[in-house]
């Protein structure tokens, strides 16, 4: 066996034992970790159900308000309106007209109530009046609607002609001892109308109740399909803080502000160069040129260098000559110094006098 295997072979080995030790010693378990809901989901309400309902093929398209003539041009035969986003003024007469051709309508009431004379005269055409339930003993109460029942918002009630009530499918909740109409459906030609108080049962945190998930299904998804898929929301958005808002409710802005404006001016401080001239920096007399080849002479004599001077000269007196017959004299020197390599200390400097005496003449 190479003894490269060797090392393989430990390694192998020692996570073996590490995944023996870790399978016999450790447990997998799961954990749960509550997370804050994200800004869109704080800011709208319907999230998941829009969510479920895009998954089964009916997507939804929402809009902040509208009126009657919007309802009419959309592709969507199925509407859910936030009644206090929507124009009611003479709405009853159109929107009739769009249930009887198969539309369905769904209107969730104000949780105040607030009066609106077009809202009530819609109600009116169909012999449904919304109001308030009885809240005189409701001190220490606790909202508690039976395990099969959806959650409804129960201070809101209907009530209904005696003409409506033949024709109407209702939903009642019991109330201190009274049946109270929680939802009313009146079927119009070959649409329907629906109401409900605020929407409880189809909001996020409500949905993962099997009877409130199976009411919103029933007013919203069931409705659709085959060639009228999609779904319209009419509804208003929750206005949700951003980063910027929540540090402005916990503490002053001021220290934030003055903060940033130094850490921006120190970053710019260090990035950006100083305007105007550069200054010089003040050079001194240069030293004189004897004393310059004298130490150029003492470095290359200290290293055995000196022949590159008198290369320097032979090649400087070619140059002057420019071709023409240098002499015995130069001749002697380059040979001498082509035959040894390295001249003898004071045959460079005799040799260095000669060269320098014919680079004068020339």
């Amino acid at each position: 066996m190479s003894d490269k295997w060797i090392p393989f072979g430990v390694i192998a080995l020692l996570a073996l034992i590490l995944a023996f030790a870790a399978y016999t010693n450790l447990e997998i378990y799961d954990e749960t970790v509550n997370r804050s809901l994200s800004r869109q989901v704080r800011a709208n309400r319907f999230y998941a159900l829009e969510k479920w309902l895009a998954k089964t093929g009916r997507p939804v398209r929402t809009i902040p308000g509208g009126n009657a003539a919007r309802i009419m041009a959309a592709p969507e035969k199925t509407v859910y309106i936030q009644a206090d986003v929507f124009d009611w003024d003479g709405a009853a007469e159109p929107l009739k007209q769009w249930m009887e051709a198969g539309g369905f309508l769904l209107v969730s009431m104000d949780r105040n109530l607030d009066e609106n004379g077009d809202l009530d005269a819609f109600l009116e055409n169909f012999g449904i009046r919304a109001e308030l339930s009885d809240n005189t003993s409701l001190e220490g109460f606790e909202y508690k609607p039976a395990a099969d029942a959806p959650e409804f918002y129960f201070l809101i009630q209907f009530e209904l002609t005696e003409a409506a009530r033949a024709a109407a499918h209702t939903v009642v909740e019991p109330w201190f001892g009274k049946p109270v109409i929680r939802l009313v459906e009146i079927p119009v030609g070959a649409g329907a109308l629906a109401l409900i108080g605020p929407p409880n049962f189809m909001e996020n945190a409500y949905l993962k109740r099997e009877a409130n998930a199976r009411l919103a299904w029933d007013l919203t998804g069931a409705r659709t399909g085959g060639k009228k898929p999609g779904v319209l929301f009419i509804r208003g958005r929750i206005p949700v803080k951003s980063l910027f808002g929540r540090l402005a409710e916990r503490g002053d802005f001021t220290p934030l502000v003055v903060s940033l404006l130094i850490l921006i001016a120190v970053g710019f401080w260090m990035v950006i160069p100083a305007f105007g001239l550069v200054p010089r920096e003040k050079t001194g007399p240069g030293r004189p040129i004897g004393e310059r080849f004298l130490a150029e002479i003492r470095f290359l004599k200290r290293y055995h260098a000196l022949e590159t001077y008198i290369e320097v000269y032979l090649g400087e007196i070619k140059r002057k000559l420019r071709g023409r017959d240098p002499g015995p004299e130069p001749e002697a020197v380059q040979q001498a110094l082509r035959k040894t390599g390295r001249l003898p200390y004071s045959e460079i400097i005799r040799s260095l006098h000669i060269l320098r005496s014919i680079l004068e003449r020339l």
